[in-house]
């Protein structure tokens, strides 16, 4: 029963150390990078897409931020359609501060552009413009007090609409980094 004591004192105490310590955005701007892999969900695509993300976040409050992001990736179907996907999104991040470690929950909405090349048979161009939605987890590790890296888990859904097999949905997995001022 002693040795239970011990390890929660001990871990009430790393838990207050790293609550005062913990990395304080509040008022701050961030500005990232984030490069990653889709790997969709829609059985019609072979290939996973390579994304390129910018995000520009602001901290509302210690555990809240808000995040504006835009991205890209490119996506080629089994016919051979490929699809490139153009993003925007507006997020908000629930943060759990813990010094250096920062685990966060994400979710948003925002819109999403497809620009279709080299149709293959059987597929075909729908709508150019959808609402999208993304949700999922992140990790960001302070470097710095203004220098982190990051990465991010999140489920990514546009619906191109219509009668099209080419919907874009799945799973984006991404890492970077990003400069607080």
């Amino acid at each position: 029963m002693r040795k239970f004591v011990l390890v929660v004192f001990i871990f009430a105490c790393v838990l207050f150390v790293m609550a005062v310590s913990a990395q304080d955005i509040k008022g701050k701007f961030g500005v990232g990078y984030r490069y990653g892999f889709v790997h969709p969900d829609d059985a019609d695509y072979k290939t996973n897409g390579n994304a390129h993300n910018l995000n520009l976040t602001y901290g509302l409050s210690d555990n809240l931020a808000l995040e504006g992001e835009t991205g890209y990736f490119r996506l080629k179907s089994k016919a051979g359609t490929e699809v490139g996907v153009y993003s925007l999104f507006t997020s908000m991040q629930f943060r759990l501060n813990l010094d250096k470690f920062v685990p966060y929950l994400v979710g948003g909405v925002g819109l999403q552009y497809y620009d279709y090349d080299n149709l293959g048979e059987g597929d075909r161009e729908d709508n150019k413009f959808s609402f999208a939605y993304r949700f999922g987890t992140g990790l960001e590790y302070f470097l710095k007090k203004n220098l982190s890296i990051n990465g991010e888990l999140v489920y990514v859904y546009g619906n191109t609409g219509g009668d099209a097999t080419l919907d874009v949905y799945g799973w984006q997995y991404s890492a970077g980094a990003k400069f607080y001022f």
